[in-house]
């Protein structure tokens, strides 16, 4: 016992290292073998994991390819990325399987034959996938250009008779007009009820695409019995061989869109689960190999370690009380620190070691350690205070989003001024949106800051760094401030980050230090980095707000566009025509009657030809106002074309009432 006092505690750890040392090496030799073993099973259980791993991806490549080259939407480079990627993958699995081959358990090697076999189908299938993507995509260049090509034909018709009705009046050019007309409008909605099909296969949305075609060719139909000059027949014969062109490449996209979806997808989605399955039984097995082989080598070194360990533990105990009586006393100062820590107590006490050994001199340089512990901790605490009450920061006000990261920013790191500037959009202003004095607590805006008065400034934000000056009058990215703002300020210390947005700098926020200069701790400057983050989030928020609602406005005016005629603001005949179907089925459920009344102008064109085209629109408008003026606000007026009005009155009780309503 004599002999251990006299033993620094460096000796006796020595001493106490050897024994352990020892043990180490009696159970290193007694397990190598058992270990090798477990090892190899180890690998098996990691290329099981492997194949596992690189099937999930395969899949998920596979459908990177399909969202990036599904015949609605293109991006082939990031299309063929995929595909390589893919193929990548499978060569992976295939390399996996060629290590492990002929090495693994027999019950293993079952498994991998049929990961080998499933990820061959696997592949197999997806080429056919990639095949019919293919095709997907030149069926819809075809639907694209040939749905402008009968656009522009009937388009030119109309337009041609346009120009000989002003030359000559017939009421068959009129028919020519009127009827041609109709299928121009109609080219516009078969290609829309086409393009949302081929964005969103539906049923629904493929019947009306063959309805309106159907209607759109017997219009045709139509126009050509009325036709009687070689340019007609000309352009009509054009129509017609796109339009079947047209719809040759409709159904066939719909054909091969169904192989896709009903044939390749279904079976890949399976192999892709039976590769993982089995990758999974694979390393079940494995798992099942390695516990056996554990057990065993298990069993060997509790006997060994039995006998290793009383040894140590005869000999460690006696230097270890040695050493026990130094460390109680480290241990009860550490204690009283962790309670500490734990709120048990409201400070904590510096640890008390007598003595001139390690441990005094460890305790000592603790002691100075705690009390710099007790410092982050406290200003922890106002971070953690602060970012609770931003929590409860409603995003949806912009203003007061910004004004309470300011506020909560200057509490927490107890500065005087911080501040907000966003960049204009070109990158050469910067202007002040909210600054927060925390003397006065008052906020202020407004100041505006130029790249050409501030270049070394302007130059380190774009960096997209974080701008630590501790002394910022000396600072050389700061030190353009020090006449202008930093002295009248009485500014001493700055830290400026800058807010980034898809990896563009759009601002900053600012921290100043008045009166005296500050060193920015590490855990200062993450808070810091919390608040920028939240700052960025809001006005992602406040960006991604602005965009839905402008998406939600050109939805809606596109919508109305196509149900209403744009000259006099009435539903148009596609309107019109599911007004009168809401309207028959009406009366038919009430038991009531309708009536459709037909109205056009007498010596229309007579007008526009004396008085010209914007007289005649003006005309039509006056009509339509007073049109809307004689009806009830439950009937229906519509413009159908030309100078042809359509109204629908419901709930009639009987014809005179019909007559009433004409006559008015």
């Amino acid at each position: 016992m004599n002999i251990s006092n006299r033993l620094s505690i460096k000796n006796k750890t020595y001493l106490l290292v050897l024994l352990i040392v020892i043990v180490a090496l009696i159970l290193s030799f007694v397990s190598n073998n058992g270990l090798s073993a477990i090892r190899t099973e180890l690998d098996h259980l990691i290329f099981s994991t492997e194949i596992e791993r690189y099937t999930s991806k395969l899949i998920l490549e596979e459908q990177r390819y399909r969202l990036n080259a599904n015949g609605s939407v293109y991006n082939f480079e990031a299309a063929n990325q995929a595909y390589d990627d893919a193929m990548k993958n499978v060569d992976e699995i295939y390399l996996i399987l060629n290590q492990i081959d002929g090495v693994a358990a027999d019950d293993v090697l079952k498994n991998l034959q049929k990961i080998r076999q499933s990820t061959d189908e696997y592949k197999t299938l997806y080429l056919r996938g990639v095949s019919l993507l293919t095709e997907l995509n030149k069926q819809a260049n075809i639907l694209e250009a040939e749905g402008e090509y009968i656009t522009l034909q009937i388009q030119e018709y109309v337009e041609s008779k346009r120009v000989e009705i002003k030359q000559k009046l017939s009421q068959k050019t009129i028919e020519k007009i009127n009827n041609g007309s109709n299928i121009w409008q109609y080219t516009y909605v078969t290609r829309l009820h086409e393009k949302k099909y081929r964005l969103s296969p539906d049923a629904a949305v493929f019947e009306s695409f063959k309805h309106d075609y159907q209607f759109m060719m017997s219009e045709w139909m139509r126009l050509k019995g009325l036709s009687d000059q070689a340019f007609e027949f000309e352009k009509l014969d054009n129509f017609d061989a796109s339009a079947r062109a047209y719809e040759s490449a409709m159904m066939f996209w719909a054909n091969l869109n169904k192989q896709l979806v009903l044939e390749v997808l279904p079976k890949m989605k399976l192999l892709g689960n039976s590769v993982i399955a089995s990758a999974i039984e694979s390393a079940k097995k494995s798992i099942n190999h390695m516990s056996e082989k554990r057990n065993a080598v298990a069993m060997t070194l509790v006997v060994v370690s039995a006998v290793t360990i009383l040894l140590g533990i005869l000999f460690g105990s006696v230097i270890a009380r040695s050493i026990s009586i130094v460390i109680d006393s480290f241990q009860n100062g550490l204690l009283n620190f962790f309670q500490y820590l734990n709120q048990q107590q409201e400070t904590a006490q510096p640890i008390v070691v007598q003595g001139h050994d390690e441990i005094s001199v460890m305790a000592e340089v603790v002691n100075e350690n705690i009390i710099k512990i007790q410092n982050v901790l406290e200003r922890k605490e106002d971070y953690q205070r602060a970012l609770l009450e931003w929590s409860k920061v409603d995003y949806q006000d912009d203003n007061v989003t910004i004004n309470k990261a300011t506020e909560l920013s200057a509490k927490a790191l107890h500065i005087e001024r911080v501040s907000i500037w966003l960049l204009s959009d070109d990158e050469t202003r910067m202007t002040c949106t909210d600054l927060y004095l925390s003397t006065s607590n008052t906020h202020e805006s407004g100041a505006v800051l130029a790249e050409n008065d501030y270049p070394e400034y302007f130059k380190a934000i774009f960096t997209g760094k974080m701008l630590v000056a501790d002394n910022a009058r000396e600072d050389a990215r700061t030190r353009e401030f020090i006449e202008c703002y930093l002295k009248p300020l009485d500014i001493y210390s700055m830290m400026d980050l800058p807010i980034v947005q898809e990896g563009k700098v759009v601002g900053l926020i600012c921290y100043e230090k008045v009166g005296e200069q500050k060193s920015w701790q590490p855990d200062e400057q993450e808070f810091a980095g919390s608040v920028v983050n939240a700052i960025s989030l809001s006005l992602e928020i406040k960006k991604r707000r602005l965009i839905q609602d402008e998406l939600r406005n050109q939805k809606d005016i596109l919508h109305y566009q196509a149900h209403h005629d744009p000259l006099t603001d009435l539903p148009n005949r596609f309107l019109f025509d599911d007004r009168l179907k809401q309207s028959i089925k009406q009366a038919e459920r009430n038991e009531t009657k309708i009536a459709v009344l037909f109205i056009d102008l007498d010596h229309f064109k007579s007008i526009n030809d004396s008085m010209g085209h914007k007289v005649g629109d003006e005309l039509l408008v006056e009509v339509a106002r007073r049109l809307k003026s004689q009806i009830r606000q439950t009937d229906t007026l519509a413009r159908l074309g030309g100078d042809e009005f359509s109204i629908i009155l419901n709930e009639m009780a009987k014809n005179d009432d019909v007559v009433g309503v004409t006559q008015g």
